[in-house]
């Protein structure tokens, strides 16, 4: 990966620029419904995000695509440089010979099981609907989860990433009684995935709306 950012950054450098920076940024989510017990909805997607900045004395110009290929970092290069005549002078602000590789501990997130995930959903549901004589309709008991990594490289040496992810569940609900409607909602998020299992949001969720009856 080091490999292509250097040679787009290098073209960038025989193209006339002073510096070079990259900013790329991937990301992968996870979306589950759970409605009357069953999976109402399932998403899952990846997507993908590249930011170019090429300088030249005091000015500067950004370019962003969805595509992390040599050809296209360089289309963006070129389109960058395309526009950066007609950009303010500024004042420009650039990192430089820092690097540095974080990742952010989510083992919990990448070890659970869906399986787990759903149980907890279903408790968050049963616990909603509640088991008082006034029982609510849970609208909708939801869990997300994003993973991602992010990544900036420029000409003057600055190197650094980053990789982590977080997770997190909601429920919203409704109570009716005597021509009287209230809601209910609960969400809680996190990178501690065991913390997420420990929250009773269901419960939070009914005794807010049931307060208001």
């Amino acid at each position: 990966m080091m490999k292509k950012l250097t040679e787009a950054m290098d073209y960038g450098l025989s193209k006339g620029c002073d510096d070079v920076e990259l900013y790329i940024e991937k990301s992968q989510d996870l979306e589950v419904e759970l409605r009357n017990g069953k999976i109402d909805k399932y998403q899952e997607s990846k997507s993908k995000g590249i930011g170019v900045r090429v300088i030249k004395g005091k000015r500067q110009s950004l370019v962003y695509g969805t595509s992390d290929d040599n050809k296209d970092i360089i289309s963006a290069i070129d389109e960058a440089l395309e526009i950066i005549q007609y950009m303010d002078e500024d004042e420009i602000v650039l990192g430089e010979n820092d690097q540095y590789a974080g990742e952010i501990d989510y083992k919990g997130i990448e070890e659970s099981t869906f399986e787990q995930k759903m149980d907890f959903l279903t408790r968050q549901e049963k616990d909603g609907i509640g088991e008082e004589k006034v029982k609510a309709t849970v609208e909708s008991t939801s869990y997300q989860e994003n993973k991602y990594s992010k990544r900036i490289v420029n000409t003057r040496g600055l190197d650094k990433t980053e990789s982590g992810a977080y997770c997190g569940s909601s429920i919203s609900l409704a109570i009716s009684q005597n021509n009287t409607n209230e809601t209910g909602y609960s969400y809680f998020y996190t990178r501690d995935i065991d913390g997420l299992f420990r929250q009773n949001l269901g419960t939070e969720a009914y005794e807010r709306a049931y307060e208001m009856i």
